[in-house]
């Protein structure tokens, strides 16, 4: 079994985990905490049917870039909750329907339903990664933590930002890569390593996006405590 396989299922796994306290905790989390919750109830479910139609050697990609553009809209909504800029607000709403446009553009007319649609999940993932950022700084900023001697690191949305921001970065590399290599020859052994050292790559981010969401998960717990 490949490498990049055994750190999928153990990343199911502790998705299925954690969705748990998240889930036993659900009516006492504020919005944009259920947001995250709501993020993690979809990513599990997006890898857990993917695993089954693979195991049918189904074609999931049109599966695929419906799931990365309903991850997106669940996390504009995170990030437009926990960003405070009015500016960034109306930001957000436009690239709501510039994502969309771009994710039927190339659904329909450029790369296709039966191919991994690298340019919408590229561009969705870059955008999430720039809301990311901006929200690292917010923090930096926030004159109220400031006051009130709050450190970075006692923040639940600091976690769940961080998680998303090593998540992201590394799955940019992944989306920007994939449908170039599913091109190939996949016979090649280059080939196959390639697509082995990415996928590991993807799933292993998305393992410490989980350890660090948990993270968050405690700092919730020993704020309301």
């Amino acid at each position: 079994m490949p490498v990049y396989t055994i750190i999928f299922y153990f990343l199911l796994g502790i998705e299925f985990l954690i969705l748990i306290p998240f889930s036993l905790s659900f009516p006492k989390l504020k919005k944009n905490e259920k947001w995250i919750y709501y993020y993690l109830l979809v990513s599990f479910f997006y890898a857990a049917i993917s695993l089954v139609m693979k195991q049918y050697k189904l074609n999931n990609m049109l599966f695929v870039s419906v799931m990365n553009l309903l991850q997106f809209y669940v996390l504009s909504m995170f990030y437009f909750t926990v960003i405070k800029n009015p500016v960034v607000h109306k930001a957000i709403r436009l690239l709501l329907v510039i994502t969309s446009l771009i994710f039927v553009l190339d659904l329909t007319l450029i790369e296709g339903t039966k191919a991994f649609n690298s340019i919408f999940t590229s561009f969705r993932t870059l955008v999430l990664i720039v809301y990311g950022t901006i929200f690292f700084l917010q923090l930096q900023k926030d004159e109220q933590m400031i006051e009130q001697s709050i450190y970075i690191n006692a923040v639940p949305d600091f976690w769940f930002n961080a998680g998303l921001f090593v998540y992201l970065c590394c799955s940019f590399i992944f989306t920007l890569s994939y449908n170039f290599l599913q091109k190939m020859d996949m016979s090649s052994e280059q080939i196959r390593a390639a697509v082995g050292i990415s996928a590991a790559l993807h799933y292993t981010s998305g393992v410490c996006e989980i350890i660090l969401f948990y993270v968050g998960f405690r700092k919730i717990k020993r704020a309301r405590s």
